[in-house]
Order: structure tokens, then C-alpha cells, then sequence
């Protein structure tokens, strides 16, 4: 059973995650940004109840993160290879269907702008890679 702490991080690596596959052509446009929050919405606050201190739906952590991520500018690479470290240190974390969610919002934020690049297809093999897919 996953702990509240673990899930907390879990979202702010899915953070990374995103950010990730936003900046793998090196810039973050506003769909980009739109699509995330809409992720965030419709398919992670409603997997589990986790809250933050704030007693807010800790999912909100990937949002935040995210924001976080954008002002700091850190490059593609370094934000995946975070979330596939937090991938490697939890393998029995992450489930089939968790894995599968991950896959297909990241899809998701990947096509938002003009459809999949080629950059971003990559990003998303690796990503396949990492979670056994």
C-alpha cells in the first residue's frame, strides 16, 4: 500500500514528467500548459484521496511542480530522467492501469499542440521503456 508521502511524490514526478515531454522541442506553449491542468482535473484527482497539508487533493502537487519547473527551465532531459529514477526506486508502485494512465496523458500533452513531434515521439518510447511497456 502506497503512502501518502509516496503518492505526494509520485505527482510531483509526473510534474517532471510532463514538463518533460512539453519542453522536448524546447519551448512550453500555452496548450501545452492548458492540457496539463486539464489533466490534472479529469484523470488524477480523482484516482485517490491523498490531500497536502493544505488539505488540498494532493494530485494539485503536479500542477505546482509543473509551474515550478517552467520558471526554472531545467532541460528535457534532467526532468525525465528524475521521473524515471522515482520509476526505478517504486516498482511495485506503480500498477498496469497507473502505467497505462501515465502513457496515455502524456500522449495526451504531446499531440496538444500541433500533433506529436518527432523529439516528443522519442520521449515517449523512453517513457514506454522505463514503465515496461
Amino acid at each position: 500500500m502506497a503512502t501518502k508521502q509516496t503518492w505526494k511524490t509520485f505527482y510531483q514526478r509526473l510534474a517532471y514528467l510532463y514538463y518533460a515531454i512539453a519542453k522536448a522541442d524546447e519551448k512550453i506553449v500555452p496548450e501545452e500548459i492548458a492540457r496539463v491542468r486539464e489533466i490534472v482535473r479529469k484523470e488524477w484527482v480523482s484516482l485517490e484521496t491523498t490531500e497536502d497539508e493544505f488539505g488540498s487533493d494532493a494530485a494539485f502537487q503536479i500542477e505546482i511542480a509543473f509551474d515550478w519547473l517552467v520558471e526554472q527551465k531545467p532541460s528535457a532531459e534532467k526532468a525525465l530522467e528524475k521521473f524515471e529514477h522515482f520509476v526505478e526506486e517504486r516498482p511495485d508502485f506503480l500498477t498496469r492501469k497507473l502505467k497505462q494512465r501515465i502513457l496515455d496523458t502524456s500522449t495526451s500533452i504531446a499531440d496538444s499542440f500541433h500533433g506529436t513531434n518527432k523529439l516528443e515521439e522519442r520521449l515517449l518510447e523512453r517513457l514506454g521503456a522505463a514503465l515496461g511497456k
